[in-house]
């Protein structure tokens, strides 16, 4: 048994609040402060609600199957343990590898668009200057990740709390004015017949909902994980769909060529509330990127340890598990991967990779489900299949929508992953 499976129960530090808040946190990051442009340019006007609640809903089966997995598997690294349960070590070290880059790439992008986001009240002018800025807040966020899962549970925990504050306060004077006002002074209804890219978008809006995945991910960390874990995970997709419905339809009313908007809620909230509320939903977008931050490097280095099985294994030492639940010896090569991109600064298709290695890990997950299930392995019930069948059925669909570049990097990036791993299994030999 692993390490982190066979935590004693008061040793685990997370519960119902705190899972909640992890999800909502993960969930809700930088990219909501941009999708709705996103999505309005592959589905304009209205399209672009039934592509929100669509993906919400097409996400739901994939939800049930990390659920499922998640109850019966209470110990860190998510869908690694599930892989690895059900096919074994190489299945489960692709998918790791790739959620673990998706993950390096998502929190070097968010933190260098903070960054960015400060630089004209810093008066930083070089890129230098922001890159430097990045990397300070990422060595105070792997200090706070380092003191323990219970401090960084109470961080993400009011960081979700803050950050929500401006998005609710947008919709709720966005419809108070919409309720009050002739409206005139807002855009126009948008037609109904316009071209919409259905997969492609869909594609998009999975990285906006990507997020709930991250909660088996800190499962040894639990408290009464077959109940926490899937409350957790279904609670927070289901309170951030409702969420981004609502702020999707909030642009639409306000911005005329929401497609063509470099921060459609900054926007809008201008336009509803005036200098002030933009400012607020500005800073609502900072916190959101050190937020989401906090909750990757929670989770990366899980990924990456849960790789080592979990386990005190040399010659790295990845796998294991310091008294405070927080394997250090992962987390600290996860700050170092996060240092040398963000030393190149680049942010160009890095949220569209990790929206693969999500949709990847839901078809991983759904095939584990699928065949411990069959087997009726672990206490599975056969009739847990449907939401195995239904989570591959829509990763496949989504999965047509990736472009051959895409596809090219992700192999890439697998490529390096697979001779770093030979190379370790040979160094573990050699001792």
């Amino acid at each position: 048994m692993s390490s982190s499976a066979s935590l004693p129960q008061m040793q685990r530090s997370l519960g119902q609040i705190a899972l909640i808040a992890l999800g909502i946190n993960s969930i809700v990051g930088v990219g909501i402060f941009f999708s709705p442009a996103d999505i309005s340019s592959l589905a304009p006007g209205y399209h672009s609600l039934f592509i929100l609640m669509a993906t919400a809903i097409a996400l739901v089966p994939a939800a049930l199957c990390f659920s499922i997995l998640g109850q019966r598997f209470p110990e860190d690294g998510g869908t690694i343990v599930f892989t690895r349960h059900a096919f074994g070590e190489l299945p489960a070290f692709i998918v790791g590898w790739l959620a673990f880059m998706g993950t390096l790439f998502s929190v070097s992008a968010s933190l260098i668009g903070f960054a960015r986001a400060l630089a004209p009240i810093l008066e930083m002018e070089s890129s230098g200057e922001q890159r430097l800025v990045a990397a300070l807040l990422a060595t105070a966020i792997t200090l706070i990740a380092a003191s323990g899962t219970a401090l960084s549970a109470r961080v993400w925990t009011i960081v979700t709390f803050l950050k929500l504050i401006p998005l609710f306060l947008l919709i709720a004077v966005a419809g108070w004015k919409l309720a009050t006002s002739d409206q005139t002074d807002l855009a126009p209804l948008p037609p109904h017949e316009v071209e919409t890219q259905w997969l492609r978008a869909m594609l998009i809006t999975v990285f906006t909902y990507q997020g709930f995945e991250f909660i088996p991910v800190v499962a040894g960390q639990a408290k009464s994980a077959e109940k926490t874990i899937p409350r957790a995970i279904l609670s927070s997709l289901l309170l951030c769909a409702l969420l981004y419905t609502a702020l999707q339809f909030t642009c639409i009313r306000a911005l005329p060529t929401l497609a063509q908007s470099h921060a459609p809620l900054a926007e809008s909230a201008s336009l509803f509330g005036g200098n002030q509320l933009k400012a607020m939903v500005s800073v609502g977008q900072s916190i959101s990127a050190l937020g989401v931050s906090l909750s990757l490097f929670v989770v990366g280095p899980r990924y990456l340890a849960a790789l080592a099985g979990n386990q005190d294994v040399p010659p790295l030492h990845i796998g294991k598990i310091a008294s405070n639940g927080v394997p250090l010896h992962a987390l600290f090569i996860t700050y170092l991967f996060i240092m040398l991109f963000l030393s190149s600064g680049t942010r160009g298709g890095l949220f569209t990779l990790a929206s693969l290695a999500m949709v990847l890990q839901h078809g991983f997950a759904g095939s584990a489900l699928f065949t411990l299930a069959r087997c009726s392995e672990q206490g599975f019930h056969r009739s847990y299949q449907w939401a195995s069948y239904l989570t591959l059925m829509i990763t496949l669909s989504l999965l047509t929508a990736v472009t051959l570049k895409e596809w090219m990097v992700a192999v890439g990036l697998l490529g390096i992953g697979l001779v770093l791993r030979r190379f370790t299994l040979r160094e573990k030999h050699r001792i």
